[in-house]
């Protein structure tokens, strides 16, 4: 599994470098899969090449011209462009398309639906996988929009693995995320996603808060644990 921890500003990317597998550049006042800056997004790429991986969050999205325009502002730029799927049904699928077809291969691209997607009107993460595969994009991903509860509060460890062995079986990226605990990482580690990510789990307070290196050190330690 790759750890991976969001970052909001190159002070904290520089704290987690070498340290973590993936820094995923985001700006969480502004959503679950708030966008960052695109200096920012280039300075925190350009100080982990060849040490770190680097994703980038491009919003929490519901048009799909927005989100093709987000995906072809930081292809090539960094390895993983992450895309907040928040619609449904035809609309859902057309914002993957867009991304997808604006990135063009110069990253990967990972479709993220929201455990709590009826809450927010949005598309499963169980549906997602099938719209990722017609698509063509590169992974999927639970994660939370409204981070009221974790995603292993509200599907069951059952639910998650098989979220994870249906789109690892059809060749997907899997990745879990969503206002993790520290209890839930056993779980994690028992499901082997590609990659778990987490923000508030290693920050001071709340998500939009510090990070702390010493939990993120911990956080790393946890989930590489055999």
């Amino acid at each position: 599994m790759l750890a991976l921890v969001s970052v909001k500003d190159p002070n904290e990317a520089k704290l987690c470098l070498n340290i973590v597998d993936v820094l995923d550049v985001k700006n969480p006042a502004e959503g679950s899969l708030g966008a960052s800056y695109i200096w920012t997004i280039k300075e925190i790429a350009e100080m982990a090449k060849g040490n770190t991986l680097v994703s980038a969050t491009i919003g929490d999205l519901d048009k799909s011209g927005l989100a093709s325009l987000a995906g072809y502002a930081i292809a090539g730029v960094v390895d993983f462009v992450k895309v907040g799927v928040l619609a449904e049904g035809q609309k859902a699928e057309e914002i993957v398309k867009a991304v997808v077809k604006a990135v063009n291969g110069r990253s990967k691209v990972i479709a993220v639906g929201y455990a709590d997607y009826e809450e927010v009107n949005a598309i499963s993460p169980f549906e997602l996988v099938d719209i990722a595969i017609r698509c063509k994009a590169d992974g999927v991903m639970v994660d939370t929009a409204l981070k009221k509860k974790s995603s292993f509060e509200i599907f069951s460890l059952e639910e998650l693995r098989e979220f994870v062995e249906n789109a690892r079986s059809k060749g997907l990226m899997t990745a879990l995320a969503g206002g993790l605990k520290w209890g839930h990482l056993k779980a994690v580690r028992e499901i082997q996603p590609d990659v778990v990510g987490v923000r508030g789990l290693v920050c001071n307070g709340r998500r939009d808060g510090s990070l702390d290196i010493d939990l993120v050190k911990r956080f790393v330690e946890t989930i590489k644990k055999n």
